[in-house]
């Protein structure tokens, strides 16, 4: 047969009966579109399930310290540094941490070399903050190099810093063996250590983090801004209204507690994410199968 002749009798046969031709189209590309729209529904709903156990896996609660203002009744810091002892003995806490920073100290001209020579710049402005010895656990952050301060820094009072990794690769520090030195404010601190991998607060990879009674000492970080708690699968919502209890009792009003969402909600969004998938993989289901059998039947009717 002629290719031409050929495609004159397909074309023939196709529109001979245009309506079963369209139905018998209209069947198969809602076929495939019916594969593609189940896989990406069903991945789309695995990704928000996904999402919603995430958050039921969230174990971290923040504890927010409002500032003093001047002149007010209460004149001392509403959270004391020691508070985070009474935290770590509450039921399903795993680490905690407390932080305090200022207005003037979150920008501070830091020096790898105290030696001004020309043409070298006057530093990278980081943020110097104050952090209580459980900071690496409380962060989830790792020490890469040396090692974080202990009880003993705080209590001799040492001069001694831990950098943010990516502070430490802004001044050029990646070894602390030769107790490398930064200079700020007019003091030289020695880098005993350098902290990365920070899941939390990952601000401090910028920061150079300073023990609470250096700061208080040196720069007036005297106050606890932040206190950072991790708890165990499930307890996040009793520590969350525990911890203001036990960090300022009798002002844990005044703190501004951030906890994961309520695990019963979390099931609900669940359970209607699920529902939802379903519903649109039924109606899908319907549609194609409806178009089907009125393809059927038209096609024995006229045969």
């Amino acid at each position: 047969m002629d290719p031409r002749d050929l495609w004159t009798e397909a074309l023939a046969g196709v529109l001979a009966r245009p309506m079963r031709s369209a139905l018998t189209t209209l069947g198969t590309v809602l076929g495939i579109t019916t594969l593609v729209i189940t896989i990406g529904v069903a991945s789309t709903a695995g990704n928000q399930i996904v999402g919603r156990f995430d958050a039921l896996t969230a174990t971290s609660v923040t504890v927010k310290v409002p500032r003093v203002q001047p002149g007010s009744v209460d004149t001392g810091s509403l959270v004391d540094w020691s508070g985070t002892e009474a935290v770590r003995r509450l039921a399903g806490v795993e680490s905690v941490a407390a932080l305090g920073d200022s207005a003037t100290t979150n920008s501070v001209q830091v020096r790898a070399n105290d030696v001004n020579a020309p043409g070298d710049t006057s530093g990278q402005t980081l943020a110097v903050v104050a952090a209580s010895a459980g900071l690496p656990a409380a962060v989830r952050g790792t020490m890469t190099a040396g090692r974080f301060y202990d009880a003993g820094n705080l209590a001799r009072h040492d001069q001694v810093v831990v950098l943010g990794d990516q502070a430490a690769q802004l001044l050029g520090i990646s070894r602390v063996e030769d107790a490398p030195a930064v200079f700020f404010k007019g003091q030289s601190y020695t880098v005993i250590g350098i902290l990365g991998g920070i899941e939390r607060e990952q601000r401090l990879s910028t920061a150079v983090i300073i023990p609470p009674t250096t700061g208080a000492d040196r720069l007036g970080l005297r106050d606890v801004s932040l206190v950072l708690v991790n708890t165990a699968l499930g307890a996040a919502e009793q520590v969350a209204r525990q911890a203001p209890i036990a960090l300022s009792p009798g002002h844990q009003d005044s703190l501004t507690v951030v906890a994961p969402p309520d695990l019963s909600k979390a099931r609900d969004g669940v359970q209607n994410d699920v529902n939802g998938l379903f519903l649109v993989l039924g109606l899908v289901s319907l549609v194609v199968g409806a178009i089907g059998i009125a393809n059927v039947t038209l096609v024995t009717v006229m045969e």
